[in-house]
């Protein structure tokens, strides 16, 4: 192998090693890689005090676990309930924030107790202490310090229970206190046009519970790779504003009809916000609840880079995904597949970057065979690499990348 080549793969594994390929069927590793929309408009709301940035699997690894508080996680078999649209007129906004603000929280995250890494909103969902919220404001892990803080003060550690990163949703616990737990509505009752409100902590706890009101301004809104597993959003003109993350999207009965997620900031366009329709998301919430990971989602079982644009040109490699790591029960395990080597499509489709690849995977299960086609470097450095193909079997992810 040439010294140049040497030096790119000592250098790339020395700055960006460790990006997590044995994700939940899509899990973008936006340590490494940002949100990996390139131009999108639409991006996760960044979270008071900093954008909010969650570890690699070997960040993780590496970074010592945080003691836990002492909760009861007895698992939540029960699910939430989604309601009916009550008959009979609808309330005012005064009354519908009295409802609802009893049964949303401040969230806090931190990697060592001391700085806040991390802030949103979450829902409370069961009286025992469960709260959902967005899983990048728990920082898309389970090794972090969480604090929750009642609409009257009352501050509570809380521990996560699961996250599922390919819907942006979590669910955190704390103990049993006797919470009001949110009364959720079905998203399939909601008509463009209807009134209704967000309450939140924008800018972090300093505007705790605030309230602002808008209209459904769409349905079904698919929005960018949060959508490739067939979720739709709601819009609303609602201002949903950094720290908001996470909490609820409520109707004129109170009933919380989405959970507020993510926003259109770009220059130029104005009041585009987004929420998780509850009730579509009820089969992925209840399954953090009872279990604290998602099933059917798949993992690969390594670690790597993306080969950049930039390095491809410089070092004359083709763009894709190089091999940091394979995991000893990597769906890697016992091919021809090596350290290295750069994944450059699935089932003949090309794959530039993670991203591409993380896309794929959703039309997968576990189980499933996969054609990997591998670009690999020549032993000196010199020439034409070549290609190879291996075939895979999907591992199934029982929450080991999902936080």
């Amino acid at each position: 192998m040439s010294r140049g080549l040497k030096v790119f793969l000592w250098i790339t594994s020395a700055l960006v090693a460790g990006t997590v390929i044995g994700f939940s069927a899509f899990v973008i590793s936006w340590a490494v890689a940002g949100p990996g929309w390139g131009q999108s408009l639409v991006e996760t709301l960044p979270e008071s005090p900093a954008e909010s940035q969650s570890p690699t699997q070997e960040e993780e690894e590496s970074a010592p676990q945080v003691e836990q508080p002492d909760v009861d996680v007895t698992p939540n078999t029960e699910g939430i309930l989604i309601q009916k649209k009550p008959q009979g007129d609808p309330m005012d906004a005064q009354e519908v924030y009295d409802k609802v603000v009893k049964s949303t929280v401040a969230i806090t995250a931190s990697y060592d107790g001391e700085s806040t890494d991390s802030s949103g909103t979450g829902i409370i969902a069961t009286s025992d202490g469960y709260i959902i919220t967005n899983s990048h404001v728990v920082l898309n892990t389970k090794n972090v310090l969480v604090t929750v803080t009642t609409y009257d003060g009352q501050q509570y550690d809380a521990v996560v229970v699961g996250t599922d990163r390919t819907t942006d949703l979590a669910v955190i616990k704390t103990n049993d206190h006797n919470f009001t737990p949110a009364e959720f509505g079905d998203a399939e009752e909601l008509s463009i046009g209807e009134w209704v409100l967000a309450i939140g902590n924008p800018g972090g706890e300093r505007f705790a519970s605030s309230l602002t009101r808008g209209i459904i301004s769409g349905l079904d809104r698919a929005v960018q790779n949060y959508s490739e597993e067939g979720m739709t959003f709601i819009q609303t003109d609602a201002a949903i504003n950094p720290g908001n993350s996470g909490g609820p999207l409520v109707n004129m009965y109170g009933q919380v009809v989405g959970i507020n997620s993510s926003k259109i900031i770009t220059e130029g366009y104005e009041g585009m916000g987004f929420a998780i329709p509850v009730s579509k998301a009820k089969d992925i919430l209840d399954q953090l609840l009872s279990g604290g990971y998602v099933e059917g989602r798949v993992r690969l079982g390594i670690t790597g880079y993306d080969v950049t644009s930039a390095q491809s040109s410089f070092y004359g490699l083709p763009r894709g995904f190089m091999i940091a790591s394979i995991d000893e029960d990597s769906a890697f395990a016992g091919t021809d597949a090596q350290v290295d080597d750069i994944i450059v499509a699935l089932d003949g489709e090309p794959v530039q970057e993670l991203s591409d690849i993380s896309n794929l995977l959703l039309r997968y299960s576990p189980g499933d065979q996969v054609t990997v086609t591998l670009y690999r470097i020549p032993a000196n450095g010199m020439g034409e690499g070549e290609e190879i193909e291996v075939t895979i079997t999907l591992l199934e992810d029982k929450g080991e990348t999902q936080g």
